[in-house]
């Protein structure tokens, strides 16, 4: 089983003087054509934009591209954090129209901010352990990577699409959003990548989805001979984001371009064993071949591909913790790879997005790494004493969150410590409900002295035998958990349980 399954108007106003009737009348003429031209502008955040010649779209054309069915849904979706670029053009639309919600930031302020909402009051970023912030120039992912990506030129303030080729060509079967939970992914922010599924279990060529600079690269050894050798590359076209590519092996030009260099690390676990070359300042060109994905059994390989962009606000997990997923340090800026294309590229690749119901619960078509609602059962927890400021212990983790394939699904997702397994996490998927105590909505579920219970087949990703959570909140902090095997009962009740805190 491949337990990795399931996982930026010009705000151009013409002034006209009124010198004389004739004077007014051409600038008059003048102006609107300016603004008729401005209408069609591309929309803050979106890369190129929609295309200039052609009509506006319509409002439901924006809704598919977005994920999402309908206004209400679409609108929490962009009042998100870090919402599709397709949000800017998506509120155009419906403020002509007279339907965008009060209080939903305005073009003004989204202009301001590259299309992200401003940074501050409640959603301006901790200064603790020396983490990126919103304010900070520069992304980095450790390891080295932070002298050289600061050596890269500003990011400009008028575009994210800095890419235009595919990462795997024409080889692409479909792409799985953030936030993946199957296996040792218990918490959504230890996918903080997307999945480029292959087309077929042969080798498939991974290349450079547009111009950047190769900052490091981080050659993995895999001591259990489970899931194969991997490598791991970050580049970077301007300082202020990061990108990364897992992929199976390196192509021979990079290879070789790090042959007889010293590494600056070698880190070695009881899984893996990672070389790192950091340092690095070599230019990449897109469409260059960089490396190469297997399937394994029969199973299509994958291309772990993250992003992430410090000009956003930082993710407000209740518990920052520690550094998770492939893009590390920066990780609390985990955004879409996605909405770093042209245009065009962007909306191929966002059409082959897996997701289901997009938008439910206020997860986009791409997915989600954050769901901690405070007060509620709902997002990350950690084993009782095992403070995620000191690093993720897998068997220590518990998630009651919602999948990014289908956010309509709620998904309990728990290390070994509750339950064994030979993937190092167990997933259960549900249905949630809006009353009792039997796969209640998460979200709903409070400090209120009840234990409830959810249930579902029990393995990576949900798949296996028919299982259940019983938990219970003692306080806005603490949870107590216990597995069991079969279906809830009609009374769950708590007998020799495990006391999670956040």
């Amino acid at each position: 089983m491949n337990h990795k399954r399931i996982s930026s108007w010009n705000r151009g106003f013409v002034s006209v003087p009124l010198l004389a009737a004739i004077i007014f009348a051409v600038l008059a003429i003048g102006a609107a054509a300016f603004l008729a031209g401005r209408s069609s502008a591309p929309a803050v955040g979106s890369g190129q934009g929609w295309n200039i010649s052609g009509p506006r779209p319509s409002i439901d054309e924006v809704m598919r591209q977005i994920g999402c069915s309908d206004e209400t849904a679409c609108t929490a979706v962009c009042a998100a954090a870090h919402p599709p670029a397709e949000c800017a053009e998506l509120e155009t639309l419906m403020r002509q129209q007279g339907t965008w919600p009060a209080g939903h930031v305005d073009g003004s302020e989204v202009a301001a901010t590259n299309g992200k909402p401003p940074v501050s009051g409640a959603s301006a970023p901790p200064a603790e352990r020396g983490a990126p912030s919103g304010r900070q120039e520069v992304a980095y992912t450790g390891d080295g990577t932070a002298t050289n990506a600061g050596a890269l030129p500003d990011c400009p303030a008028d575009t994210n699409a800095f890419f235009d080729t595919n990462p795997l060509g024409g080889d692409l079967a479909n792409i799985i959003p953030l936030g993946n939970m199957n296996g040792a992914h218990i918490l959504p922010n230890q996918a903080d990548h997307v999945y480029f599924v292959a087309s077929s279990p042969a080798a498939t060529k991974v290349y450079a989805p547009g111009k950047a600079t190769l900052l490091q690269v981080v050659t993995q050894v895999d001591l259990t001979n489970r899931e194969g050798n991997k490598a791991t590359i970050f580049f970077s076209p301007c300082k202020s984001v990061m990108f990364a590519y897992q992929f199976d092996s390196l192509s021979p030009e990079l290879a070789q371009a790090i042959a007889g260099r010293t590494p600056d690390q070698v880190q070695e676990g009881s899984v893996m064993r990672n070389t790192v070359y950091g340092g690095l300042s070599i230019p990449i060109t897109s469409g260059e071949e960089l490396g190469t994905i297997t399937g394994m059994n029969g199973i299509a390989g994958e291309l772990d591909f993250a992003a992430a962009d410090v000009r956003t606000p930082s993710w407000q997990f209740i518990d920052q913790g520690e550094a998770t997923g492939m893009i590390a340090d920066s990780y609390l800026h985990a955004v879409c790879p996605l909405d770093y294309f042209s245009n065009s590229m962007r909306l191929t690749l966002r059409s082959m997005l897996t997701a289901k119901n997009s938008g439910a619960n206020g997860i986009p078509a791409c997915g989600a790494i954050m769901q901690d609602k405070a007060g509620t059962a709902q997002g990350n927890w950690y084993k009782f004493g095992t403070s995620p400021r000191n690093g993720l212990v897998l068997s220590d983790l518990l998630a009651l969150v919602h999948s990014n394939l289908d956010p309509t699904q709620g998904v309990a997702s728990f290390g070994t410590a509750l339950a064994p397994s030979p993937w190092s996490g167990t997933q259960i998927v549900f249905s949630p409900t809006h009353d009792g105590v039997v796969n209640r909505e998460p979200s709903e579920i409070t400090a209120d002295g009840k234990v409830y219970c959810f249930n579902g087949p029990a393995g990576a990703g949900g798949q296996g035998s028919e299982g259940h959570l019983n938990i219970q909140m003692t306080s806005v902090t603490e949870l107590k958990a216990e597995y069991g095997a079969g279906a809830c009962a009609p009374a769950p009740a708590l007998s020799n349980p495990i006391t999670y805190e956040r």
